[in-house]
């Protein structure tokens, strides 16, 4: 390059830096140059963290968000799964129920034997999981109809999802209600904790959460 070439770079650089533009590359211009470029922030790095989690309807996500927020992972892994094992039958698997209070429990408990209804539970308040935002029930939908407990068919077809449901809900680390002996609860499922309803109350009562 040519001197006379390299001055006119020099000086394009100067007007761009703000400083005389003579075309001599002194103290002042590379002085005007570290503090435009050199040390110009540098934006950190983009974080990946993945694909974005799975997104359900409004019925679905709400009682999703009323678990504990430890539980809530697991749980949309297993809802992202069983909703594929649904479809393949043309229905949909939703959300019906997440954390409850005492009082809702016990009213639940009180059907089938001091109020009206079917017996649907045989735990009382503070003996579900369901009161430590740790469990969740479920339905199959077809076209906006609940099969569970409906006809025979519609009943053993919502049997036959959540069968397939269960086998991702154990991957996952969670319990299904339909392995339970003494009051199989195909709806219902539940992160598995070992801990006693008795300790289970006094983790929450301490540390607000029972994981």
């Amino acid at each position: 390059m040519n001197f006379t070439g390299r001055a006119d770079i020099i000086r394009r650089v100067q007007s761009a830096m703000g400083v005389t533009a003579d075309g001599i590359d002194g103290p002042m211009t590379w002085k005007a140059i570290e503090t435009r470029i050199v040390r110009l922030p540098v934006a950190p790095p983009a974080v990946t963290t993945g694909p974005p989690a799975p997104q359900f309807d409004e019925r679905t996500e709400k009682n999703l968000a009323s678990l504990d927020p430890k539980a809530q992972p697991a749980f949309r892994r297993f809802i992202a799964a069983a909703r594929e094992e649904a479809a393949k039958h043309g229905c949909q698997y939703i959300g019906i129920a997440g954390n409850r209070t005492y009082a809702e429990q016990n009213a639940l408990y009180a059907q089938g034997r001091t109020a009206p209804g079917p017996k649907v539970t045989n735990a009382k308040g503070g003996e579900s999981n369901h009161n430590f935002g740790i469990a969740m029930d479920f339905g199959v939908f077809r076209a906006k109809r609940y099969l569970d407990g409906g006809n025979p068919d519609d009943s053993k077809l919502a049997a036959d999802i959540h069968k397939a449901a269960a086998v991702h809900a154990k991957a996952n680390g969670i319990e299904w209600g339909g392995d339970w002996k003494s009051f199989k609860d195909f709806p219902h499922f539940e992160i598995h904790t070992g801990l006693s309803n008795y300790h289970k109350r006094q983790r929450m009562a301490s540390l607000g959460s029972v994981l």
